[in-house]
């Protein structure tokens, strides 16, 4: 055996190999017999052997350690597991006699091999109180190690990272919504993922623990997927899992088109711009709502001379948009508030009647209207009684603080708050004839939506 391999033997084979910390401690080169003595395994066999107090002796830390000759081949990704009831370490020495991987206590070594030859493999105790049998078992990985790796919308793969980054083809032929997922115990993963179509997506820590994740919509094409490690684990090598998967969502994503009425569709915001159709038929009180769990959304409707936004009109951080809207075709842009925000969403668009008071129709019994206030307004209505009784008129909104009046046969009537909250309500008895309604806003500014309903009581 080279002087060299024994010299670092001597520091190294109590295998303090978590730092690879080198001492020269002076030792005899070993006989021919005992070199001889040294046993020769083969990539795919199982050995097992025991430390005891007869094996050659670490003066670094007292340890005991055993030789192994391990002929391996350049390009072979091998991976040796030490087991048994020892609690020892591994090293693993090129040709050359330099140490080329470590791994313990009582853990398992791959590697790359840059170099074919005969290695060597040291076997010893963890500390000097370390001794017992042990298994050594080995093996060749079958990893993806390059870019010919191809990937399909459903798949994955295993590699081993050992430069700066490995990248891989992914073939996408159906459009839909696609998680990738790079895992790795070895390594803080970090993900890319470009497309011709100038998509780039990348991620660090978006899985649990420090895995990396990227979801997003993918139309039928070639991408390129770049492992690597975060940049502040240079240097660090290993095992990785990636896994190409397509998510299963209880409705089709829509991406543009026109937007149903009384649906609400599903979509998916990466940051690239949106753009949905509304179309009226008639004028319409108009309520779009978007929702997502992943992203604080907004909301713009333009059109018809009308540029409408909202950020938090709806619950927590959803938006919802409420609008007397002509009859016409608007765009609806849905995105996130700020930057970095991408997720699945939910939009909905319903109508309500956008009912004008009426100077010749009286207001109807039980039969509740939908109107909408403009700034400053008071929309006047009449209201017909033919039989001496006790009524109740109602305004109510979401919207606005209402304010109701009624005048008519020598009453003059207000109210503000006398319904729900800030609803306002009127109960009267009334004589036959015919009154005036005024629905309006306490604070004059308002404008929105509401309801007037007219009930016996």
């Amino acid at each position: 055996m080279p002087k060299s391999i024994t010299l670092l033997l001597a520091a190294l084979g109590g295998l303090a190999v978590g730092a690879f910390t080198t001492h020269q401690l002076a030792t005899s080169e070993p006989t021919a017999s005992e070199n001889d003595a040294i046993p020769q395994l083969q990539l795919g066999d199982r050995h097992h052997g025991e430390i005891t107090s007869d094996n050659e002796l670490n003066g670094n830390d007292g340890s005991r350690y055993r030789r192994h000759h391990l002929s391996l081949e350049e390009g072979e990704l091998v991976e040796i597991s030490l087991g048994g009831a020892l609690h020892g370490r591994l090293a693993l020495f090129d040709p050359h006699g330099q140490l080329v991987g470590g791994a313990g206590p009582s853990a398992t070594l791959r590697r790359r091999i840059d170099e074919s030859g005969n290695y060597l493999l040291v076997v010893s105790g963890d500390d000097a109180r370390s001794y017992g049998p042990f298994d050594l078992s080995s093996r060749a990985l079958d990893l993806a190690l390059s870019d010919t790796d191809q990937l399909t919308g459903s798949s994955q793969l295993e590699g081993w990272l050992q430069g700066e980054s490995n990248e891989h083809s992914l073939t996408i032929e159906e459009a839909g919504l696609y998680e990738i997922e790079l895992r790795s115990d070895d390594f803080d993963a970090f993900l890319v993922l470009e497309g011709d179509n100038g998509l780039h997506r990348e991620d660090d820590d978006g899985a649990d623990d420090l895995n990396a994740r990227i979801t997003t919509f993918l139309e039928p094409g070639d991408y390129r997927l770049i492992s690597r490690r975060f940049d502040g684990s240079s240097g660090t090598e290993g095992l990785y899992q990636l896994e190409v998967a397509s998510k299963t969502l209880s409705q089709p994503l829509q991406r543009d088109g026109e937007l149903p009425i009384g649906d609400g569709i599903n979509g998916w915001y990466d940051g690239s711009p949106l753009q949905y159709q509304l179309i009226l038929e008639e004028d319409a009180i108009v309520t779009l709502e978007m929702r997502s769990d992943d992203f604080d959304t907004y909301l713009e409707l333009e059109g018809q001379g009308r540029h409408l936004h909202d950020d938090d009109g709806g619950q927590g951080t959803h938006s919802r948009l409420m609008q007397r809207l002509s009859a016409g075709e608007y765009t609806v842009t849905p995105s996130g508030y700020g930057d970095g925000n991408s997720g699945l969403f939910e939009l909905d668009v319903n109508l309500a009647p956008a009912s004008e008071p009426a100077d010749d129709e009286p207001l109807p019994f039980d039969a509740p209207i939908q109107a909408w206030l403009d700034p400053g307004a008071m929309d006047e209505y009449v209201i017909e009684i033919e039989e001496a009784g006790r009524y109740r008129l109602d305004m109510t909104s979401e919207a606005l603080d209402a304010y109701l009046e009624l005048e008519g046969e020598g009453l003059s009537l207000q109210d503000d708050d006398g319904g729900n909250g800030f609803d306002a309500r009127i109960q009267v008895h009334l004589e036959p004839g015919v009154y005036r309604a005024i629905a309006r806003s306490f604070n004059r500014d308002d404008t929105g939506p509401y309801r007037l309903s007219l009930v016996t009581e």
